[in-house]
């Protein structure tokens, strides 16, 4: 998970600590210089001191609930405040928790995972039950065209314990493909869950489903090795199904995965740029090409 520190004074001592628990850390010392980096680098999770040089914390969360790809990304605020009116203050400007200096490395990594708990809870039980209730109802022996989505996991619990930001780009996709369906009646796409890299290229390998295969969508955090997807895909050589990798960001990927990419026909997609609409567009392009020709 990608977290971005905006803090002035220890935010490396914070960065360290972040890394050592397996996140990806962005440092900034101004709330000027966070918005800089979020224009640049998507981030997942914010973790920002109220008091900065320059504009506030308060002020910095506010500006990043005006980006329509920030509006839901969870934020805690670190301060020395602990008054109610401050945490008050705070929550309605937008932050889903707040930590009171000081505060021990534990108590940091007890707090983002309970952010990120609290937003797997119910409400996103329903939604995970949505996203089941259209790879079960995948038909094998219908020809309708279907979308194959290595997210990694294909139960409910496996779903309910990836991070809210990659289940968030999952909805995306079935939203898209959902919409899709509701203005083209016509046009029955459908979709089916994939747990495993190896359970991605069985899936390309037998025709019968490869030949209604429209596009094949590979997630970062799917099971499996990425490295010996690509070569099986280069032995394949597929050119009739599009096949993408979603990460979080193109330049924080290994030589290693950036040619495994390469040599499997991969296109990469920043999950920050792949909201509803861009998938939508995707696969609306992906009808043109596959059957707009034959019609």
């Amino acid at each position: 998970m990608m977290i971005l520190v905006v803090e002035d004074k220890v935010a490396a001592i914070l960065g360290k600590v972040l890394q050592n628990s397996g996140h990806t850390v962005e440092l900034a010392e101004s709330g000027e210089t966070a918005l800089e980096i979020i224009h640049r680098t998507q981030i997942d999770f914010f973790l920002i001191d109220w008091m900065l040089p320059g504009m506030t914390g308060l002020d910095l969360v506010a500006r990043i609930r005006e980006q329509e790809r920030y509006r839901e990304a969870p934020v805690v605020m670190i301060s020395s405040r602990s008054g109610k009116e401050d945490i008050a203050t705070a929550v309605a400007v937008g932050i889903d928790s707040y930590l009171t200096k000081p505060f021990s490395p534990a108590q940091l990594k007890q707090k983002i995972e309970a952010v990120l708990q609290q937003r797997r809870a119910v409400p996103e039980s329903n939604a995970l039950r949505q996203i089941l209730k259209g790879h079960q109802a995948f038909n094998p022996t219908a020809g309708d065209p279907l979308v194959l989505l290595a997210f990694g996991a294909r139960t409910e619990d496996d779903l309910a314990g990836a991070d809210p930001i990659e289940i968030a780009s999952l909805e995306a996709v079935v939203a898209a493909i959902q919409a899709f369906n509701r203005e083209n009646t016509w046009f029955n796409l459908g979709y089916l869950l994939a747990d495993s890299t190896g359970e991605m290229a069985r899936y390309l390998k037998k025709w019968s489903i490869r030949e209604r295969m429209m596009l094949a969508v590979l997630w970062m955090r799917c099971k499996g090795n990425i490295p010996v997807l690509g070569r099986s895909l280069s032995v394949q050589k597929i050119d009739d199904v599009a096949l993408y990798m979603v990460c979080s960001q193109r330049g924080g990927l290994s030589g290693g995965l950036q040619q495994a990419c390469k040599d499997g026909g991969m296109t990469l997609l920043e999950r920050g740029d792949m909201d509803e609409g861009a998938w939508r567009q995707l696969i609306e392009d992906q009808v043109q090409t596959r059957w707009g020709q034959d019609g």
